[in-house]
């Protein structure tokens, strides 16, 4: 009877053995392709504000670069996973010549967590701006400002902003950068483009690139 007993308590610890592996392996893996995507999101919004960054054009502005409502990955037993995230971009000075732009992807539940990250050094001047939708459906501009680069703004993919536009303009030889926040699901891109500009007229900036 006892060895009964230790027989059958040998074959539940091997199976809770074999459980907490399959598991383990289960969310590196979850955690490994969660983080190949985000790296994927924040390297093509990189990869947009860099070729704004370094081009001599005068005035350019990109395409609508898509921010994913999601992460997608295959699960470590087969199917599909979400992955809900957020993305923060921000400016670090570096020195009285450059600042840092930095591009982070955080979990959407636990901002803390960082799943992804980029950063690029440049003497350009960046503004950044912060679009918060109005509780009012039928309106799509409200409550908008330019926003302390240093403290940054948070695009969360599952609310109303799905996009980014980045504009790249020279005055005077300085570079600037325009990094707007938009929503192809609303339609607000070009509106937000002309408010970012009597924005930036207030802020006594003339944007000769983006629309009236």
């Amino acid at each position: 009877m006892l060895s009964y007993i230790l027989s059958k308590a040998n074959m539940l610890i091997l199976a809770l053995g074999l459980f907490l592996i399959t598991l383990y392996f289960a969310t590196s893996w979850s955690t490994l392709l969660t983080s190949h995507a985000a790296s994927e999101v924040v390297a093509k919004i990189s990869e947009k504000i860099s070729q704004k960054i370094n081009s001599e054009a005068i005035c350019s502005i990109s395409s609508r670069i898509p921010v994913p409502r999601y992460l997608s990955y295959t699960e470590f037993l087969g199917g599909v996973g979400r992955y809900f995230y957020k993305i923060i971009i921000t400016t670090e000075e570096a020195n009285a010549d450059y600042n840092f732009l930095i591009i982070k992807a955080v979990s959407r539940r636990d901002p803390s967590n960082v799943i992804a990250s980029s950063s690029m050094k440049t003497k350009a001047t960046i503004y950044l701006f912060e679009f918060q939708p109005n509780e009012i459906r039928d309106l799509k501009i409200s409550n908008k400002a330019v926003i302390d680069p240093q403290a940054g703004f948070t695009i969360d993919p599952m609310a109303t902003i799905d996009a980014l536009a980045v504009v790249g303009e020279i005055q005077e030889g300085q570079k600037f950068i325009l990094i707007i926040p938009c929503s192809t699901r609303a339609g607000w891109c070009e509106d937000n483009l002309k408010t970012a500009k009597t924005l930036l007229h207030s802020e006594g900036f003339d944007s000769k690139c983006l629309p009236s």
